[in-house]
């Protein structure tokens, strides 16, 4: 079973269906449906048919392919990756998120103070 990264990761994008961005991410990742099967507790047949979307997964079972798949849930079913988003916001989200708890109070007040001055001003435009 092969687990590296290929030397070019395919374009997913938020507008493909789920079972397109299933089929991307495993073909990317050089894993045939029989492992990806095996792997997460289910049959050829069915990865089959999630790729093809005649059928959705359960939740539990999505999350089992998306950890299968080392990628985010969100990943593949909204084909936006948060865990590996390289925005500027996100990642001071995640700095954030490593901060004591007073300080994330603090720096959450500070936003909604931005946010409450924000719909004010619209309001009054």
């Amino acid at each position: 079973m092969a687990f590296c990264l290929p030397l070019a990761q395919p374009q997913i994008t938020n507008n493909m269906t789920f079972g397109h961005r299933l089929s991307q991410i495993r073909k990317g990742k050089d894993i045939r449906q029989e492992e990806l099967a095996n792997i997460v507790g289910t049959s050829k047949h069915m990865i089959s048919r999630y790729e093809r979307d005649a059928i959705s997964p359960s939740i539990d079972m999505a999350a089992k392919i998306a950890k299968a798949l080392n990628t985010s849930l969100d990943s593949l079913v909204f084909g936006i990756d948060l865990l590996n988003d390289t925005r500027p916001l996100t990642t001071k989200l995640q700095e954030i998120e490593t901060l004591p708890a007073e300080d994330i109070t603090h720096i959450l007040a500070v936003i909604e103070a931005f946010i409450t001055k924000n719909r004010l001003q619209q309001i009054l435009k």
